[in-house]
């Protein structure tokens, strides 16, 4: 009986362990089974939702490109309203500056002109008269302005139409024109230089008038003047004024007037320089406001002048001018005893030829006799740089013209009338006899230059500022 119940024992054994196993299996199979039903729900509910997010993650970065656009439309709109900035903007493609975009982003703005657009309620041509439906060149001021931005990977495009607004003001223009100026004389001193003005040996200047020679000369109009500096040296006697308007005007250090000598000036002594061993009985007067002595330019001859070659006098040769007229010279040369006799009864133009000649002018011998007595009737005209040279007892009535030369005045008896040149040297004395009627001679005028400001005032339309009226995502 004991090894049966120990048989039944061990069989019941063996049965409940495989029940406690096979209820294990089953519970293992629906852990599994219940795993991959979750997997599968998971993955659908995820795929389902991949559009919606990719969705939401498109307009995200869409309404920031948007955003983006708008800054650098804002910023355009700021530029075209500031007239400092508007040309550097108008009708351009130009970068918007890093400052104005966010992190990643990057963008251009392009500005361009239209016509004012008549086609909706943007334009009425009552109301915005002051904006025409022509081109910006016709006074319309209207504006396209188109932002595009982009990070690298979403690109946004955004334009809007901007409006000018105007606002009524004034406009004033200033232009400056060079004119004639009044007429004045061009010969208004006995000796006149460009460069320096040099007397040595003593030299005497007076006036006079020829049409009252009774009369005798005047202690006073026997004016010399510079635009450099005037040297007097030995015994000089100035019947007139000196006046130096030299290079710098205003210098107040600069010598300009000097007398290595005994002179005298009968009037005034104005310069904007300083004055060293002479004073002028009539004062001495710096200024600082002198201006440089205007000089015409050289005229030339009429096309009708009688053509007399190259004169070329020597011994006793002479030349007899009776015509008065117009008289064209290759050069002028006088020596020995020749003489040149103008007797006519009216001016006598003689025009040496060549602006920058080398051929120039040589008086010498018995010099010029000018029988009228005028000064006025004998006029050189020179424009050449070659030397100027006048010498021998003769003299000369009449004047000279020599604006570019060198001119050398030596042991001249006398001039009778007026020189100019580019520089004069006189030496060995000589009297210097200014007509005074030359400075008022309307023959011998001129209309130097003068600067006219003409300023005009009118009323326009200034573009003030643009506003927005259209919006539109491209």
């Amino acid at each position: 009986m004991k090894k049966q119940h120990k048989v039944y024992s061990n069989v019941c054994r063996h049965q409940n362990g495989f029940a406690v196993r096979r209820e294990r299996g089953f519970v293992i199979a629906a852990a599994l089974l219940m795993s991959i039903v979750v997997v599968c729900t998971t993955t659908a509910a995820a795929a389902m939702m991949m559009p919606s997010l990719k969705a939401m993650m498109t307009s995200r970065f869409s309404d920031v490109s948007r955003a983006q656009a708008e800054a650098a439309l804002d910023w355009s709109v700021c530029q075209l309203n500031d007239p400092n900035n508007r040309s550097s903007l108008d009708g351009m493609t130009v970068g918007v500056p890093s400052t104005v975009m966010s992190s990643g982003f990057s963008g251009t703005v392009e500005c361009d002109n239209i016509a004012a657009p008549t086609y909706s309620y943007l334009y009425d041509p009552l109301a915005d008269v002051n904006n025409s439906v022509a081109g910006i060149t016709g006074g319309n001021g209207w504006r396209t302005v188109t932002a595009t931005v982009t990070n690298g990977v979403y690109k946004k495009k955004v334009r809007v139409i901007l409006k000018p607004i105007y606002q009524t003001g004034t406009q004033t223009e200033t232009t400056t024109t060079t004119v004639n100026g009044p007429a004045q004389g061009i010969f208004t001193n006995a000796l006149f230089s460009q460069q320096t003005l040099t007397a040595s040996g003593g030299i005497t200047t007076n006036s006079f008038d020829p049409t009252n020679t009774a009369a005798g000369f005047s202690n006073t109009g026997g004016n010399i003047g510079s635009n450099t500096a005037v040297v007097l040296d030995g015994t000089t006697t100035i019947g007139g004024n000196v006046a130096v308007d030299s290079i710098p005007a205003g210098s107040t250090t600069q010598t300009v007037v000097t007398s290595n000598g005994v002179s005298t000036v009968s009037g005034a002594i104005s310069s904007n320089g300083l004055v060293s061993g002479v004073s002028g009985s009539g004062g001495t007067v710096q200024s600082a406001t002198n201006a440089q002595q205007l000089l015409p330019p050289v005229p030339s001859a009429p096309s009708t002048a009688t053509n007399l070659g190259t004169v070329n006098l020597t011994g006793k040769q002479s030349l007899n001018i009776s015509q008065p007229g117009d008289y064209v010279l290759n050069s002028l040369s006088m020596s020995g005893q020749s003489t040149i006799n103008i007797t006519a009864d009216g001016p006598v133009n003689f025009y040496i030829q060549g602006s920058g000649s080398s051929n120039g002018i040589s008086i010498a011998g018995q010099g010029i006799t000018n029988s009228s007595g005028d000064p006025a009737n004998f006029r050189i005209w020179y424009g050449g740089s070659g030397n100027v040279n006048l010498t021998g007892q003769g003299g000369l009535t009449g004047v000279i013209y020599a604006p570019n030369a060198p001119v050398k005045i030596s042991g001249l008896g006398a001039l009778y009338g007026a020189a100019i040149g580019n520089s004069v040297n006189i030496v060995g004395g000589g009297a210097f006899h200014y007509d005074r009627n030359l400075s008022t001679d309307q023959s011998l005028m001129w209309n130097p230059p003068i600067t006219k400001t003409t300023t005009t005032t009118a009323s326009v339309e200034n573009l003030s500022n643009f506003q927005v009226v259209s919006w539109l995502e491209l």
